[in-house]
């Protein structure tokens, strides 16, 4: 029987709906869709490792980027990219006939399609069901069935996860701890919570049940706030405003978990895979990079990233909740996300259940140096962002001006470029490869001199 041919959709903006439909004007909407959409050349790295493969993208991937993933990788891809009548990309590979036509055109002699999205959704369902229609047989292998999709929805939410984690921690010696809060449906108890977990400990977390990249999180504290229980709740309630995040969307409250900024590993992650048996596998373990506002920028994977006494905890935490999604059905991609306490005490933080900000880089690295390198190696997988009123170098300058530094295959390490399309953004994203921490940071001081005295002149 003939191999059916791998789809991978980036479908980002179905996953992040809920979060950008509650941004209170159009134009904030349109705003968070291109951002999001910005970063769809990034997840070809997610195929690493397949010989051939359809990318479905939002935007449009140039030649000179796709050449250089297809010379990194030695990947064959096929970019088909529908005409975006809605926000939905799932919904526009349907209504655009032509675009359908190639995807079956190229699915018809292969039997069917494989099909993986960056995120399921409800959309990703339809699709599968116009496929099937036009005889294009569909698997899901990182998807659950459309029934088991509630896991999705439900522990893929900030206010679902801690519910979980509430039933989990009512059976003895569970190893998963999370911050002390509660669930809310409406707003004003919310705040009215919160003010006194401020009023308390001096700080607060106020999150929306599914937000994006540190957007619909408030760090609430004391000494913004006011003195006393009215006032900080009158003060909570003129930060949230009128945003309509804040009205459609439950709510967690927690307690602030202070970390220690000396500690270079205060936002640990793990990502872990459960395949179509139900059996869950642990990728990798990552140091998250966050901004002091809550804002994800980057990660840390490797040796040197993660000290063995919490990933050992990690493991522990990953088997523990991983089983729990397996058995009602989940399958495909999931993290979790954790702090690491002043306390020296573990607290899991939230779970994606999709594609992550580091599934690509982990895809690429461990096709490029395998298992064993991979864990003797650090990779350093990261955005910065530019002011508004830089014009940073076109993709092709840029891999000109790295060029002495740019990944090499004799030495399995060196610089990445991960995007081209977020170049119009004004953000620099990229992956180092290196053999020890201190020189992915030094290679990485060496890129941004470059990039600097190449924006100055």
């Amino acid at each position: 029987m003939t191999k059916k041919i791998p789809v991978y959709i980036y479908n980002s903006v179905e996953d992040e709906w809920q979060y950008i439909s509650g941004l209170k004007s159009k134009k904030e909407q349109s705003i968070r869709t291109t951002l999001s959409n910005a970063f769809a050349d990034c997840y070809l790295f997610s195929n690493s490792g397949r010989a051939e493969f359809i990318f479905i993208s939002p935007i449009a991937i140039s030649p000179d980027f796709i050449s250089y993933f297809q010379t990194l990788t030695n990947s064959h891809v096929h970019v088909l990219t529908p005409h975006m009548i809605t926000p939905f990309i799932s919904l526009n590979l349907i209504l655009d006939k032509k675009v359908l036509k190639q995807l079956i055109s190229f699915a018809l002699p292969q039997g069917g399609i494989e099909l993986y999205p960056y995120a399921t959704s409800k959309q990703i369902y339809m699709l599968k069901k116009t496929l099937e229609k036009n005889n294009i047989f569909t698997s899901f292998p990182e998807s659950p069935d459309e029934k088991n999709y509630w896991t999705v929805s439900a522990y893929g939410s900030k206010t679902g996860f801690r519910e979980l984690v509430s039933e989990m921690n009512k059976k003895k010696d569970c190893p998963v701890k999370m911050p002390y809060g509660k669930v809310f449906n409406k707003k004003s108890q919310a705040i009215d919570f919160a003010a006194k977990i401020v009023l308390k400990q001096g700080k607060a977390l106020l999150k929306i049940a599914k937000g994006s990249g540190g957007h619909g999180t408030f760090v609430l504290k004391r000494n913004d706030l006011g003195k006393n229980h009215t006032l900080i709740k009158l003060n909570i309630k003129k930060l949230l405003g009128d945003d309509l995040l804040w009205k459609k969307n439950r709510m967690v409250v927690e307690e602030y978990i202070k970390t220690d900024p000396n500690n270079p590993v205060q936002f640990p992650s793990i990502e872990c895979r459960i395949d179509e048996h139900g059996i869950n596998h642990i990728l990798y373990h990552c140091a998250m990079l966050v901004s002091g506002a809550g804002s994800f920028y980057g990660m840390e994977v490797g040796r040197e990233a993660v000290p063995s006494f919490i990933v050992r905890k990690m493991n522990a935490i990953a088997r523990k909740v991983g089983d729990v999604y397996a058995l009602n059905g989940y399958k495909g991609h999931f993290d979790i996300d954790m702090i690491y306490g002043k306390d020296g005490k573990l607290y899991v933080n939230e779970s994606n259940v999709r594609n992550t900000g580091g599934t690509d880089a982990f895809k690429l690295c461990l096709h490029l140096l395998g298992k064993r390198l991979m864990q003797k190696s650090f990779i350093l997988s990261k955005f910065v962002d530019f002011k508004t009123n830089t014009k940073l170098p076109n993709f092709n300058q840029i891999l000109s001006f790295v060029k002495p530094i740019l990944y090499s295959m004799k030495t399995k390490s060196g610089l990445i470029i991960s995007s081209q399309a977020s170049l119009y953004e004004r953000s620099l994203t990229y992956f180092i490869i290196a053999r020890s921490k201190k020189g992915a940071y030094k290679m990485e001081k060496k890129l941004l001199q470059i990039i600097q005295t190449s924006i100055t002149k």
